[in-house]
């Protein structure tokens, strides 16, 4: 309960704490990425006349995307495949 009770006083979150240094690390790698894709947008919101347009496109695109993919369900593995699915004759006994 002492760990738990200094990630309180911490003012982090307590899965920050408790991952330790490669959980921090590792929130910071997500922030700084996040922070590059924001850069970027704001880029491309500057651009005269057509920025905000191009923005806009591309949220609408990610966001039917998105629902698409969940309207297709979960995608099929291509390759291996299962046993009991019956993926090819096997090995020849011959």
């Amino acid at each position: 309960m002492h760990v738990f009770g200094r990630a309180l006083a911490s003012g982090l979150p307590i899965a920050h704490q408790a991952l330790g240094g490669g959980g921090l690390a590792h929130f910071l790698i997500r922030l700084f990425i996040w922070h590059e894709i924001w850069r970027f947008i704001r880029y491309l919101w500057l651009i005269p006349t057509v920025g905000p347009f191009i923005v806009v496109v591309a949220v609408l695109t990610l966001i039917g995307l998105g629902v698409w993919r969940q309207q297709r369900g979960p995608r099929q593995r291509r390759g291996g495949g299962r046993a009991d699915r019956g993926t090819g004759a096997g090995p020849l006994n011959c």
